[in-house]
């Protein structure tokens, strides 16, 4: 027990004195080991509670405490056991090792003892072992290089993987900015053609607007030249003119037309020319202007001469043989024929890519086109080069290689195929870096469609591209050239014409089944290039890719827009902003509805061609037949299976039938190539003769107008002439108001005034009748002068002219000779006696116009002389001056109201303005009278206050009786005038009566620093001499509301202010500190700053304080804007605002103030100041309160 008490006591618990079983009962004894337990277990305060309990308790603590001890050691008696286990663990494990050691060491001596036979043995067992461990050592180093090396791939891949990832946020950026930029360039693009659209409509519309106000214009000119009387042939020019875009007025004279002739020039020939055609065609087909009259029998125009015309086409056969009809090519039957197109990114190949997979339609790309074309041309180069190997070497692989091609292309390969040779002209283009041609992209687009089966489809994807194409692709699928045919149909006919000739066949029906065009937005365009996957590297062409192509599709689609909508009429448009199972279906129901439209018109037109009787004319080669596109291939397909499609012998016609044949005997070659000529000629001259004719006709009818419109004018002027009835009536009025009032009242004046008014009635008739039978004798000289039978020949002579063209071309003229050129005669005779009625009858209704402006003219000109005499009438009887002018111009007369012939009374003066007194401010002429009075007694403004105090008290006494004061200041006592006085004065004995008045003229605005700022600056800008005073003159051009006379000197001639003292009274400020700063400002000419409200020096103990308060003053008062530290106010300005007030010494009263005079303050000037000297005169300053006295206003 007291070894396992020890060990406890020294292991567990560890104390500081190692216990030994031997002594273990006197250290419990002496209490040693009870005290390092209780210690040990923090149980101190228990031992002293078990010292002081009482014997039961101390039983039961004994007990429990001998419990807890028991417990303790079966808890160490377990722990105990439990280590004893785990030591025999480690025994045991530590026995295996040692038995495993003592095995391998046994082991060795075994290999030692079986190796010891030979040392040979011992040596290689020994490299034997070395070579295991190196192997070891080897296989461990390669799992660690693998192992290195999987983790040098591992970080390689991860930065690859990082690399890769900052490229393509890098290329996202930059796709994203290329995006950006190419918006932009869009933008502007879009912008520039939306104004250039802008410009062309807007010029178009201008150049309507202009020809419809020309035309306006027009018929307001001869609305006025004519009478509102518009004649219909000019109207009809007017409009065709307007209809042919060619300007109304003229722009150049065609009188000479030079050998280079201007733009303008050609204008008026092509006028000329458009008028000319017109006037032509009314006369050929007896319209308009070349109509019957109505009084006359109308006949029909004259019949056409048959025999005439047949003679004429069938020379012009015989010299130039009309051109035998090409047969439309051949194709096999299609069940589709269309083309998509749309603007880049408008979802054309990925929609026909979808319909080529379900519906085994052909989709014919142009890019994929000529790739197979260069693809064949190079397959076909590699066999030129395998056959020839094959001839020299013999090999059998070539020989094979040789029979592939001939079993799948069934040519030989060292012939070239056509799409090979297509190949090879492209490559020839592309290598010479020039763009494939029209041509030869239809001719390969042809080519392919040549390939593909019959009863399938075939699509082309984006292409035609534009008209050019469009055109090509026309002429090679259907046969039929657009150009001609419009140059045929452009051709003018002669005069003769045939009503047997053929007629020309109709317009072919299209090619194409469908033209659908997927249109999406710019926009659009712009988003789906930024999704998806850039087309082209990002090389510097790439920014402008995308808006080239869209530019390139707007350039050229509006020609498309037009040819397959207006000319063909198969035309679809489908808004392709949709998705793409969307857009599928729409197509495949827009092709399939294109499908069905094609086999309907296959049905209802068959191909009965060869039932049907075409009438066929030897001169016709090939007869005239139109044939329609559907009967075009389907005859060819007849032709293809060896049907017999050779016309029937046509009937012979019947004479007088349309098909009979006038003419039929063979010709010398040379009749017909002398004739032909001949005739152009003869109609050539025919034409251009009428037509000249006609050009006349129209120059004579402009100008016949014009001149009666101005003969009309003109004798409206000479109506209009000045005559002497004003002098005459002038001199009368004078005459009759130089006759005095008192005569005028006399009845045998007013007798004798009323024989003058007859006189002068008398003359102004015998004036209007003078100028009466003038104006007849012009009139009668006008009708007279032979300028109507002069034009009526020049008419007579023109239509006589178009009669002898006429009968000069009778064998020639297409019509009959017998009765037909009769009729014209006859017609161009009525036409010509009508225009010379009309002329007549314009000549005498502007000769009767005259006549009744004349008689209107001499009505008006006796009305007005006799309101004349009625007005003066009435004057003689009232016996009244006549106030106003007479005014007898022309056919009025009035009374000139603006022109007064008698001199009016003056009006009497105006009174001077009287200022009333209001309470008690002083008015101007009170101020005035005080200002004169103080002036007198002080002139220089600085007065004793005994001598102001006694002035006030004459001034404001009743005995004196004026009435220089309002009634307050003439009630005032004295003690209000003793205190009034010590205001002014401020302590001292001396005031500025000025300052007084001021105070008197209150209320007047105060004004701002700013303001008397911006008025000093003025006076100084109108002081040229900068003398620093003004004249009067001067000092009224700067508006202002200060007092000129308060401030001026009346010693100078003329009197002059001094403007800078001036505006020293109006610096005064209720703060004394801001009045002193004020007026600083003023003299300095700049506004300088107060800091601080604080009085200016407090105390002086001794000259250092006296420095740096100085020194805070000096920073306080600176200019604005001035750096700190500098001296901002000069010691001459410092001194006028202290010496403000002019010579404060000059008052005779023998109380003489202690104050320096300016010459006083001048010799201090002068000397060199010091710091100490500054700060000696802002103490006077403070002490004598200056600045109290000289700014502050009472």
């Amino acid at each position: 027990m007291s070894d396992i008490l020890c060990r406890w006591l020294n292991v567990e618990l560890r104390l500081s004195k190692t216990v030994d079983p031997r002594s273990i009962s006197k250290d419990f004894a002496n209490g040693y080991l009870i005290g390092e337990v209780l210690h040990k277990y923090q149980l101190q305060g228990d031992f002293d509670l078990f010292l002081k309990s009482k014997p039961e308790e101390l039983a039961q603590a004994n007990s429990e405490y001998i419990q807890k001890i028991r417990q303790r050691l079966e808890e160490d008696a377990t722990a105990r056991q439990q280590r004893e286990k785990r030591r025999r663990r480690v025994l045991v494990e530590q026995l295996k090792a040692h038995e495993a050691q003592e095995e391998a060491l046994r082991e060795e001596q075994l290999v030692e003892r079986l190796t010891r036979q030979s040392q040979l043995e011992r040596r290689l067992a020994v490299q034997l072992m070395q070579l295991r461990q190196q192997k070891d050592i080897l296989r461990q180093n390669r799992v660690f290089r693998e192992r290195q090396y999987q983790e040098q791939r591992l970080r390689d891949f991860q930065e690859a993987l990082e690399r890769e990832a900052a490229l393509a946020r890098q290329a996202s950026l930059d796709h994203a900015e290329e995006t950006r930029k190419e918006i932009e360039v869009h933008d502007r693009i879009a912008t520039e053609r939306a104004q250039a659209r802008y410009r062309k409509h807007s010029d178009s519309c201008r150049e309507i607007l202009e020809q419809i106000v020309d035309l306006a214009t027009k018929a307001g000119e001869y609305r006025l030249l004519t009478g509102n009387l518009i004649p219909g042939k000019l109207m009809r020019e007017w409009k065709e003119l307007m209809f042919c875009g060619k300007p109304l007025y003229d722009s150049g004279s065609l009188e000479e037309l030079p050998a280079d002739p201007t733009p303008e020039q050609f204008i008026e020939v092509e006028k000329q020319e458009i008028l000319n055609n017109q006037d032509y065609d009314e006369y050929m087909s007896m319209t308009g202007e070349w109509t019957w009259p109505e009084e006359g029998e109308t006949k029909p125009p004259p019949s056409n001469n048959n025999i005439l015309g047949h003679v004429v086409l069938r020379l012009q056969t015989i010299v130039n043989p009309p051109k035998p009809d090409t047969l439309p090519p051949f194709f096999p039957r299609f069940t589709l024929k269309a083309c998509v197109l749309g603007k880049l990114f408008s979802g054309k190949t990925t929609c026909l890519t979808r319909i080529a997979k379900v519906h085994h339609i052909h989709i014919l790309s142009a890019n994929v086109l000529i790739q197979e074309a260069l693809a064949a041309h190079q397959l076909g180069k590699l066999g030129r080069e395998v056959r020839k190997t094959c001839v020299q070497t013999f090999d059998w692989y070539c020989i094979y290689y040789l029979y592939i091609c001939i079993r799948n292309n069934k040519e030989h390969p060292s012939q070239l195929s056509v799409r090979a040779q297509h190949g090879a002209a492209v490559e020839k283009f592309l290598r010479k870096g020039r763009s494939v041609p029209d041509e030869l992209l239809v001719d390969i687009a042809v080519e392919a469609i040549r390939a593909i089966p019959a009863d399938s489809g075939w699509i082309l994807d984006g292409f035609p591209v534009d008209l050019t194409q469009a055109k090509l692709l026309e002429k090679a699928l259907g046969g039929s050239d657009t150009g001609k045919e419009r140059k045929r149909r452009n051709k003018r006919s002669n005069l003769s014409v045939d009503s047997n000739a053929p007629k020309e066949p109709p317009p072919p029906s299209p090619v194409l089944d469908l033209a659908l065009l997927l249109d999406v937005s710019d926009d659009h365009v712009l988003d789906r290039a930024a999704k998806g996957p850039t087309l082209i590297c990002a090389n510097e062409y790439s920014l402008c890719y995308y808006h080239c192509r869209i530019t390139a599709f707007q350039d050229t689609w509006p020609k498309l827009e037009k040819w397959f909508s207006g000319k063909q009429s198969i035309l679809m448009r489908l808004n392709a902003e949709m998705s793409e199972d969307m857009l599928f279906r729409k197509v495949e129901s827009i092709l399939y509805q294109a499908m069905m439209q094609s086999e309907k018109e296959e049905w209802d037109c068959p191909v009965p061609l060869k039932k049907k009787n075409i009438p066929f004319s030897p001169l016709l080669p090939g007869g005239a037949v139109g044939h329609s596109r559907k009967l075009s291939i389907a005859s060819s397909l007849e032709n293809s299976h060896g049907v017999n499609t050779s016309p029937t012998e046509p009937l012979a016609p019947t004479p007088g039938t349309t098909h009979w044949v006038y003419v039929d005997e063979p010709l010398p070659k040379e009749i017909p190539e002398y004739l032909v000529p001949y005739w152009e000629n003869v109609c050539n001259s025919y034409v251009t003769n009428v037509k000249a004719v006609m050009q006349n006709l129209r120059t004579e009818r402009i100008l016949i107008i014009h001149h009666l419109f101005n003969i009309r004018e003109e004798f409206k002027q000479y109506l209009r002439r000045p005559d002497l009835k004003q002098e005459f009536v002038s001199q009368w009025q004078q005459n009759y108001n130089s006759i005095p009032k008192d005569m005028r009242d006399d009845e045998e004046t007013k007798a004798e005034l009323h024989q003058r008014l007859d006189d002068l009635r008398e003359r102004l008739w015998d004036i209007c009748d003078k100028r009466k039978e003038e104006a007849g004798q012009e009139r009668a000289a006008i009708m007279c002068d032979g300028w109507l039978e002069d034009h009526t020949a020049v008419l007579i002579n023109h239509f006589s002219t178009l009669m002898q063209v006429m009968l000069f071309y009778v064998p020639l003229h297409p019509t009959l000779p017998d009765s037909a050129v009769k009729v014209r005669v006859e017609l161009v005779k009525a036409c010509a006696l009508c225009m010379v009625r009309v002329l007549h009858r314009q000549a005498e209704q502007a000769f009767r116009t005259m006549e009744e402006w004349l008689g209107a003219r001499f009505l008006s000109e006796m009305n007005s002389i006799d309101q004349l005499a009625e007005v003066v009438r009435h004057h003689i009887e009232s016996a009244a001056k006549l106030q106003s002018e007479l005014m007898l111009v022309c056919t009025d007369f009035f009374l000139n109201g603006d022109m007064r012939v008698v001199v009016s009374p003056p009006n009497p003066p105006r009174p001077a303005p009287l200022e009333l007194p209001t309470d008690s401010t002083l008015t101007i002429l009170q101020l005035e009278a005080f200002y004169r009075q103080l002036r007198k007694v002080a002139p220089t403004g600085v007065q004793c206050s005994t001598d102001f105090w006694e002035i006030l008290q004459e001034i404001t006494s009743l005995n004196m009786g004026t009435n220089a004061l309002p009634d307050p200041w003439m009630h005032i006592s004295e003690p209000q005038l003793v205190e009034l006085v010590s205001m002014l004065t401020q302590n001292t004995e001396m005031l500025d009566w000025r300052q007084f008045l001021l105070s008197a003229a209150l209320p007047w605005p105060t004004p701002t620093l700013p303001q008397l700022l911006q008025v000093l600056a003025r006076f100084k800008m109108e002081d040229a001499g900068a003398t620093g005073s003004l004249t009067e003159e001067q000092y009224l051009k700067v508006p202002s509301y200060f007092f000129f006379l308060l401030f001026a000197d009346p010693d100078c001639s003329p009197a002059r202010v001094d403007y800078v003292t001036m505006l020293l009274y109006f610096a005064a400020h209720p703060d004394p500190m801001q009045g002193f700063v004020r007026a600083l400002s003023v003299v300095m000419g700049q506004p300088l700053r107060h800091q601080s409200s604080s009085r200016l020096l407090k105390s002086v103990p001794y000259m250092e304080e006296g420095l740096s308060e100085s020194t805070e003053l000096e920073e306080e008062v600176e200019p604005q804007g001035g750096p700190r530290g500098e001296e901002g106010v000069s010691m001459p300005a410092l001194l006028r605002v202290i010496c403000h007030g002019g010579a404060w010494g000059a008052c005779q009263n023998r109380f003489h103030p202690n104050w320096k005079s300016p010459d006083e303050y001048k010799e201090v000037q002068d000397r060199s100041f010091t710091p100490y000297c500054k700060i000696y005169i802002y103490i006077y300053i403070y002490k004598y309160n200056l600045v109290t006295d000289l700014f502050v206003l009472s």
